[in-house]
């Protein structure tokens, strides 16, 4: 399980553009009381200046100013700063100007004059959040191409969680990614299990995590994505929404729309990246673990031999090895037969992966030798192991 990281207190900038004095000042009390960064510009040659820079979340607008119309303007800045959100104000609201707004400048919301300040607030508010769910909508094809060339679990699950944080001044969502124990229960990873009966697969995957979750994880609000493929549950993405976030997705259904695809899209591309790094760890296994006793064989003790005598040489600390065979094990062969000397096989591999750390590297070395390095040990230590 890994849980986001605090995202730093962030305040969304916004410029205002009018030619009218009270109008920008009146919007700047509203802002500044609502903890955006206001800039301000009274035409639109000043406003340009602005974008180029500063990094600008959200323009409002005017439409009529000298110089340079609203829309002239707003389709200015889509070129400067296409992901800036733009917002036009105008006392004329025919037709033919909301239809130039929309088509030339891509406006988000076509609003009219006089001001209404309440209505003003939540189309900003919205407009934000909407905003950083289609950014972060349009990274993914990025992020997931470089999880899928490198990286683990933890790296992956690390590196999508804080992608899907979001500035807590607009959102206060908890992400988890609860990635379960890989066991040899196909029953437990089968991905029908999740479509048939989701809070068993849910509790499953929580009772089966990795790490220790955290008191009071789950509530009536809480939202789970499966982590699969076709065929296999890899983890659950847990989203848990603050009060903050539940009553905007209530206000605007196209901002919770938004949010669910990306939550569903994250789920599921992260279900076939973690497909994928099962593939190539499984691949990898086939060309280092020696099959009848699942621990590591000579061609990968060689390699980690390597590894570990230059490691040991290079920080000075202690490495001993242990090489053995099984005695009188041609006699088990030649008497019960093949099938029972691989089972006596299989059988030393579990015992050597039950008895020894981790940290150790277990192999067979060929027949019935073993070899098992152990880094940062004593050869004291290593005797009375080998004992």
């Amino acid at each position: 399980m890994y849980n986001t990281m605090e995202s730093a207190q962030y305040k969304p900038s916004v410029l205002v553009v009018d030619d009218v004095d009270i109008i920008i000042r009146s919007m700047e009390r509203m802002l500044d009381r609502r903890q955006y960064r206001v800039f301000r510009a009274d035409s639109g040659e000043s406003a340009l200046t602005i974008i180029r820079e500063h990094r600008i979340d959200l323009v409002i607008s005017d439409h009529f100013m000298p110089g340079i119309t609203g829309i002239d303007l707003l389709e200015k800045i889509q070129d400067l700063s296409p992901h800036t959100i733009r917002i036009l104000l105008t006392g004329h609201a025919d037709l033919a100007v909301a239809s130039n707004a929309i088509n030339r400048s891509g406006v988000y919301r076509f609003l009219t004059k006089p001001v209404n300040f309440e209505e003003l607030e939540k189309v900003i508010r919205l407009s934000l959040v909407r905003h950083s769910f289609e950014d972060k909508l349009r990274n993914l094809s990025s992020l997931f191409g470089e999880l899928m060339l490198e990286g683990d679990e933890y790296m992956i699950a690390e590196i999508v969680e804080n992608f899907l944080s979001i500035p807590d001044c607009i959102l206060g969502n908890k992400h988890f990614i609860i990635l379960p124990e890989m066991t040899d229960s196909e029953y437990i990873h089968n991905y029908s299990l999740f479509e048939e009966q989701p809070e068993k697969a849910i509790k499953i995957c929580i009772s089966l995590a990795r790490e220790p979750l955290p008191d009071n994880l789950i509530s009536d609000a809480t939202e789970f994505y499966p982590l699969h493929n076709s065929e296999m549950l890899y983890g659950i993405l847990l989203i848990n929404p603050d009060k903050n976030e539940q009553s905007i997705l209530k206000m605007d259904e196209m901002v919770h729309s938004t949010r669910s695809h990306i939550y569903a899209t994250v789920a599921q591309t992260l279900g076939l990246v973690l497909s994928n790094l099962h593939l190539k760890q499984d691949l990898k296994n086939q060309s280092i673990i020696d099959n009848l006793t699942q621990i590591y064989n000579r061609r990968h003790m060689e390699h980690r031999l390597r590894q570990e005598i230059h490691r040991a040489m290079r920080y000075k600390n202690p490495l001993s090895v242990i090489m053995f065979d099984l005695d009188s094990f041609k006699q088990i062969n030649d008497t019960y037969g093949h099938l029972s000397g691989d089972r006596a096989l299989s059988y030393i591999g579990e015992e050597l992966r039950y008895e020894f750390r981790k940290s150790d590297v277990l192999c067979r070395y060929g027949g019935d030798e073993f070899v098992i390095i152990l880094p940062e040990t004593k050869l004291e230590q290593a005797a009375g192991r080998a004992e």
